[in-house]
């Protein structure tokens, strides 16, 4: 007898096996093989395309699994796709679970993975269940582009002011249709700036569709949406739909829009002003995942976003403070190794290198604001072209591995760094950082040594470090150019 656990999940509530059913499914067999079955983990309204660890109840239920006194023997679910449905995914989750000594049954497909013949019908099951789903999806593709092209809603969210008949096909205003209006008409008395526009709708307590406050981005979404133009959108391509969408905005303002949304352009960026020093430029040593800050502007904590987002990885977090202490300790000691190559130096610092995380991000936001003008009609697909071909050699010059840095730079970037670095403004902790190549790695395990890994192109061998809280700096190699 194996005491188990039970995992449901189903799409919508609308599915043949519901989780009631699942739930029967399973008690039945398990009082047929005498399993003794202790808790039940429900998962609904989740596609079998979210990962395991984005649901509230896989993500608990496999935090629970590495646990050593977790009190079960292993998961029963109905299907194995009730658990995974790529074959990537199940090998991966599988793994997980023989890796914790934790079994995985499934009532409708009893095979023994344990054996070679198992394993090849394993195989096969897991592929024919992602082909089985693909080959459902591209049916439905299908269906709701036929749809489309006859001028009909396909699928997605009913905008507001509009009402859609599930039962008739039909679609119809509702009592909400004049409160789309005046957010066409505030944004035009606006000259389509969206901010002013979100402000005054809120000043009005008019809400959007599910009764939030406007924001500039739902102000945009709102004035550029094909159905308040009669027309329907889906896979990238719009058709008419005059004769199924009502008429609730104006035409003529409407029209009005359409001119000032092409004048004032799709290209417009909104920098980010400030942000922390070590950003995007430390990693968990563990799992490999960006390290996030957590807490006050003063004393935060650094944590890794795969254990604070799913609660897979065991890293601890880790104050600011010992960070500071580490790193700073780090620097002074890249200017002692090149104190002599520094004296001797001479000639001019060549330009510090950009943020490149920041400018791929930016160069990321541009490219599908000129992708959007193109579908909006604001651009052609000549200046489309030409538009994407710059960018892409903005991002291959980003990519391009970066030349070394000399003695000069060395020199003009420890004299710039300052004192006492704990205090010294996030900004100019971040540029010399980053013109230094470095990257930090963390290792904050429990019950073991605290300790940071800076891998930076300076160095060609390892700086080891050791602070009176604890820290520890590691090897410090050139990064692996990616």
């Amino acid at each position: 007898m194996a005491v188990l656990v039970a995992y449901l999940r189903c799409s919508t509530d609308r599915q043949e096996d519901s989780l009631d059913t699942q739930e029967n499914v399973i008690r039945m067999e398990c009082e047929k093989r005498g399993h003794r079955l202790v808790a039940i983990y429900r998962d609904e309204g989740i596609s079998a395309s979210v990962p395991i660890e984005r649901r509230p109840a896989g993500a608990e239920l496999f935090s629970l699994v590495r646990e050593k006194h977790r009190g079960f023997d292993g998961i029963i679910v109905v299907r194995g796709d009730r658990l995974f449905r790529d074959p990537e995914d199940e090998l991966g989750g599988l793994g997980y679970l023989a890796q914790h000594e934790c079994q995985c049954i499934s009532v409708t497909d009893p095979i023994d993975r344990g054996t070679p013949t198992g394993e090849l019908l394993h195989g096969i099951m897991m592929f024919v269940r992602r082909f089985e789903r693909r080959l459902t999806g591209q049916r439905i593709r299908e269906h709701n582009l036929m749809l489309a092209m006859r001028g009909k809603w396909a699928c997605g969210r009913v905008p507001l002011g509009l009402s859609y008949d599930l039962e008739t096909k039909v679609m119809s205003a509702n009592e909400r249709a004049a409160d789309v209006e005046r957010v066409f008409r505030e944004f035009l008395n606006q000259s389509g700036n969206a901010c002013a526009t979100a402000r005054a709708l809120n000043q009005a307590r008019v809400v959007t569709r599910d009764g939030y406050p406007w924001s500039d981005s739902s102000v945009l979404v709102t004035v550029k949406l094909p159905m308040y133009r009669r027309r329907t959108r889906y896979s990238g391509q719009e058709f008419d739909a005059q004769e199924t969408i009502p008429q609730i905005v104006d035409p003529e303002l409407i029209a009005h829009v359409d001119v000032l949304l092409a004048r004032i352009g799709p290209l417009r960026t909104r920098q980010r002003a400030g942000g922390y020093a070590y950003s995007s430029l430390m990693v968990c040593g563990r799992c490999g995942a960006k390290m996030i800050r957590c807490g006050a502007s003063e004393g935060g904590q650094w944590i890794c976003r795969a254990r604070k987002t799913f609660g897979f990885c065991d890293m601890a977090s880790v104050a600011e403070k010992y960070l500071d202490a580490a790193i700073g300790e780090a620097v002074r000691r890249v200017a002692e190794r090149f104190e002599a190559e520094i004296a001797a130096a001479t000639g001019e610092p060549d330009k510090p290198k950009l943020d490149s995380a920041r400018s791929r991000q930016l160069l990321e936001g541009r490219r599908v604001r000129v992708v959007e003008a193109f579908v909006d009609g604001v651009f052609s697909a000549s200046e489309r072209d030409t538009r994407l071909a710059e960018i892409a050699e903005q991002v291959a010059a980003l990519e391009s591995p970066a030349a070394r840095p000399t003695p000069v730079d060395v020199a003009a970037l420890i004299a710039s760094t300052p004192d006492d670095w704990p205090n010294a403004p996030h900004d100019e902790r971040r540029r010399l950082l980053i013109a230094l190549g470095a990257e930090i790695r963390v290792y904050a395990e429990r019950g073991k040594e605290l300790a940071i890994e800076l891998s930076t192109a300076m160095l060609d061998e390892p700086i080891r470090v050791t602070t009176n809280h604890r820290l520890r700096i590691c090897v410090v190699r050139p990064p692996i150019p990616r």
